[in-house]
């Protein structure tokens, strides 16, 4: 089962239900990008050569509309929490990415650690890196995008911290909540502007009222042996192909299971 956009819009061939089954089909990443062999010895091993459509446990609630309200948290729900103080405008990668750090350092297995930012419109100009423990959240009125004239391309927005554990253990406990995501049909190489959000080995992920648009040539979520994963409330929209052979897929769950 995929899930496919056209006119601008996500088209789902499925209700808002949980996604049962357990594999996904075996594939080879489209990018270049490194995480493509650690995956595919992954997938080689014994427990995952059965081929099926989906993970067990995999709940995607994705809305064609816009997103729902940002979670009110509470300081004594989180570890740590940690509010970005940036200026409308601004290039934030390095003062998110630090926030970023400081809460995988502070999050714990019974709490996680907050990122809170603020109201206002921000550049990144190379990928953040999102740690264990933590969660994300945006203003409603948050809107990140890519820096059109970064020093080097920027294959993702954002992803999980890569580490060298693989299986589904490199992370865990992650959310993203809130705000808006713009590509803004950047592009990566020739043929492709990265996927908006990448995770891979990681297990109980929650993307949730979140907006991710405008994006060139491939997905605006890529999921890479994910282990329990919430996708809800969200809003997917904008695709711009190189060519008419390029698959049109709003989400692409690359060895998603649950035993």
């Amino acid at each position: 089962m995929r899930i496919r956009k056209a006119a601008g819009r996500v088209k789902r061939s499925f209700p808002s239900a949980a996604l049962t089954g357990g594999l996904a089909e075996k594939k080879k990443f489209r990018h270049g990008h490194k995480e493509g062999e650690r995956i595919g010895k992954f997938m080689k091993k014994r427990f995952f050569r059965q081929t099926v459509c989906f993970a067990a446990i995999i709940f995607v609630v994705v809305t064609a509309f816009g997103c729902g309200k940002s979670v009110k948290a509470s300081a004594a729900s989180y570890a740590k929490t940690i509010e970005v103080k940036l200026t409308n405008g601004q290039d934030a990668t390095q003062a998110i990415q630090n926030a970023l750090d400081e809460a995988a350092k502070a999050g714990t297995k019974k709490k996680q650690a907050l990122v809170k930012l603020p109201a206002g419109t921000f550049y990144i100009s190379r990928t953040l890196n999102i740690g264990s423990n933590t969660y994300l959240l945006l203003d409603k009125n948050t809107v990140i995008r890519k820096n059109p004239n970064p020093k080097d391309p920027i294959l993702y927005m954002l992803r999980s911290r890569q580490g060298s554990q693989g299986g589904y253990s490199d992370t865990t406990r992650i959310t993203v909540s809130g705000g808006t995501w713009d590509a803004q049909y950047i592009l990566y190489n020739a043929k492709s502007g990265g996927s908006i959000f990448f995770f891979a080995h990681t297990n109980n992920l929650k993307i949730l009222n979140v907006t991710l648009c405008h994006n060139y040539g491939t997905h605006l979520i890529e999921m890479g042996g994910v282990k329990k994963c919430t996708i809800k409330g969200c809003s997917l929209y904008g695709f711009k192909a190189p060519d008419a052979e390029t698959d049109k897929e709003a989400i692409q769950l690359d060895i998603c299971h649950d035993d």
